[in-house]
């Protein structure tokens, strides 16, 4: 006959608690997936030429997740959020913009003779003063001029 000590309950409630917990989780990687919707823009310097490489990040001002896209050779980016695929979800976002050359932003400028292309006020969405409202559609945002 079957007799229940500490032994057996502790058994059986670790047994359980380790069946109760195979099911948590997610497949993908625990990435949180999001409705997103596709964001296309551009960058341009001062003199109206544009950013040619570097890096935009939308960081929402709700603080969800944030979106980024490659600026390519002619300006212009697409946004990309996390796991969840091409675009944005919608919102309000601060944006910054970083440059290709990171090693600009440990302040190796000097021994590389280069400088930002761009104030040093944009690698930070607080100071950048660049904003950004996402629709429920398909966006085509102005250019962010840096001046």
């Amino acid at each position: 006959m079957f007799k229940v000590n500490d032994r057996n309950l502790l058994t059986f409630f670790c047994g359980a608690f380790l069946v109760s917990l195979s099911g948590c989780g997610a497949d993908d990687g625990g990435v949180k997936k999001v409705t997103v919707y596709p964001v296309k823009g551009s960058v341009v310097l001062a003199d109206g030429k544009p950013l040619s490489g570097g890096k935009v990040y939308f960081v929402p001002k709700d603080g969800a997740l944030t979106s980024e896209g490659k600026i390519g050779s002619d300006g212009t980016f697409a946004l990309v959020t996390g796991g969840s695929g091409e675009g944005a979800p919608p919102g309000d976002y601060k944006v910054r913009v970083a440059p290709e050359d990171t090693s600009l932003l440990a302040g190796k400028k000097a021994a590389k003779g280069k400088a930002l292309p761009f104030p040093s006020k944009y690698l930070d969405e607080d100071s950048s003063g660049l904003t950004a409202t996402v629709k429920a559609d398909p966006n085509q945002l102005e250019p962010f001029r840096l001046k």
